[in-house]
């Protein structure tokens, strides 16, 4: 596979993921912990943890993404590493994927900082992950 092809293939998203700046409860069961978002789609979240989940481990996840938008997911975890979760969301209402949307709209248009510029969590997370 030559360098061209291999780039087109690594940046294949279902849906671009944000760099997001939030707070975010998660958890398995009825313990919550508290941590901070950092890069949010569509299809799911990265998030600094100060615990470890196995991967493919369900979680609650509730996120406060501004002053007047919260959502609430059930997530699987699809990557761990060095205090950051990466998790897919799997169970979100239509009324959650709402405010979802709108958060990602508003934000995108608006140049608000919650949601700044389109970063892969997997290609950039050592200039980001450094704040967990």
């Amino acid at each position: 596979m030559d360098l061209w092809n291999a780039f087109r293939h690594a940046e294949k998203r279902a849906a671009p993921r944000f760099v997001a700046n939030f707070d975010v409860l998660y958890g398995a069961g009825q313990e919550l912990t508290l941590g901070t978002a950092l890069e949010i789609s569509e299809l799911g979240i990265a998030f600094c943890s100060s615990k470890s989940y196995p991967l493919g481990s369900k979680l609650s996840v509730r996120c406060f993404l501004d002053e007047s938008r919260f959502m609430e997911a059930e997530c699987v975890v699809t990557r761990v590493e060095d205090g950051k979760i990466a998790a897919e969301f799997r169970r979100l209402s239509r009324s959650d994927y709402n405010e979802l949307l709108a958060f990602l709209e508003h934000a995108t248009h608006c140049g608000k900082p919650v949601v700044a510029e389109h970063l892969s969590y997997l290609r950039r997370s050592d200039e980001r992950m450094t704040a967990c």
